[in-house]
């Protein structure tokens, strides 16, 4: 294969273009006021300002102290002014989409152009509509993204080195991300994932029980947390009734997961509250919903089945895979649970969009080939 002389761009030439559009795109949010769930995390930390044992409090039944802790600091900074609050959000939103380009940018082997589009769609909010930045409350999710996705970084650069340090700090990020918000499980099915698939060219040669050894002597660590934290929150939570009456197996949870794919394209749906549709057009709606799902697992199905570049394989699995966690609930979708799971469609689109753009200048061909 030969050397790609392509000049690599520096890392703020990735992050600056997503940060600006971020601002741009949500900027106008700060005028907004505190709405509902608002008040009780800032009720929080006016109580941990003076009692700091209320960090490790239950807010609405969650145990989420590193939200507590950045709603302290927020409150400290900001007082009773939503303005700092939703600015807040904006930065981790930056962040975010800072690190979206640069997970993109690595994964890609170094295109610039798929990684930077990446960004500005994951900071334009495609596939979540920006709920989670524009609601306050909603930093529950930013908040556990940014480590997720700081986890990935240093366990990517864990598997290009076998330093054992980035290894220590990828488990540092994601014992952070679970107490952040009890979503981020996921992050650590997106390590495996990553191995299977973006890795597989890192992971050392070996017979197959010993890659088995070695696969668990990577994941133990995190395992160990997972298991630690799921058996706290099972006793937290198993009488909440949130968690009781709410959250549960079901047939809901595979009809919440399909409708949440297509949630990432139409934002509105036929059992959707802000909005009131005539039967009519919810008829049509449901049609359209079932054309844009049907159509969304036949392009990861062609992804997988033809052979898409690695990373885009890994993004693709990672948008299905991470829906799932919230697709457990029985009440109505919400395109806040999305914020998550568009980390993947913006990887995913941004590589095809850059495809789009070589093919039409003439400047190369889709490289991706049949199994």
């Amino acid at each position: 294969m030969a050397a790609d002389h392509r000049p690599k761009p520096r890392r703020w030439a990735l992050a600056a273009p997503a940060a600006l559009y971020a601002v741009l795109v949500f900027g106008r949010a700060t005028a907004n006021t505190f709405w509902l769930d608002d008040y009780g995390w800032v009720r929080n930390a006016i109580l941990a300002s003076r009692e700091p044992i209320a960090l490790l409090a239950l807010e609405a039944g969650f145990f989420r102290p590193v939200v507590n802790l950045v709603f302290l600091a927020n409150y400290l900074l900001s007082g009773l002014d939503p303005a700092g609050y939703y600015w807040v959000n904006i930065a981790l939103h930056v962040i975010n989409a800072s690190l979206v380009a640069t997970l993109a940018y690595r994964l890609s082997g170094h295109n610039g152009i798929a990684a930077g589009v990446a960004g500005l769609l994951f900071a334009g909010a495609v596939g979540n509509y920006g709920e989670a930045v524009i609601w306050i409350c909603g930093r529950t999710e930013l908040v556990a993204t940014a480590f997720g996705l700081s986890t990935l970084l240093l366990y990517l650069r864990f598997a290009e080195t076998g330093r054992r340090r980035f290894l220590a700090c990828a488990t540092a990020t994601y014992a952070l991300a679970l107490l952040s918000k009890e979503s981020a499980v996921v992050w650590l099915p997106a390590i495996v994932l990553l191995d299977l698939t973006a890795n597989r060219r890192l992971l050392p040669p070996a017979r197959r029980l010993l890659r088995v050894a070695l696969f668990a002597a990577r994941y133990a660590p995190f395992a160990a947390l997972l298991v630690a934290y799921a058996a706290y929150q099972y006793a937290v939570q198993s009488g909440h009734g949130l968690y009781a009456d709410h959250y549960r197996l079901g047939w809901h949870a595979l009809a919440n997961w399909v409708e949440y794919i297509s949630l990432m394209f139409v934002p509105v749906t036929a059992r959707s509250t802000i909005i009131a549709l005539p039967g009519s057009a919810q008829t049509a709606l449901a049609v359209l919903a079932w054309g844009v799902r049907l159509a969304i697992l036949a392009s990861v199905a062609a992804l997988l089945a033809f052979r898409a570049p690695a990373h885009v394989r890994f993004a693709a699995l990672f948008t299905l895979m991470a829906i799932v966690p919230y697709s457990l609930f029985d009440w109505k979708t919400t395109t806040r649970y999305l914020y998550i799971p568009s980390v993947g469609l913006a990887i995913a689109l941004g590589w095809a969009i850059e495809q789009a753009w070589a093919l039409a200048a003439g400047i190369g061909r889709p490289r991706w080939t049949r199994w």
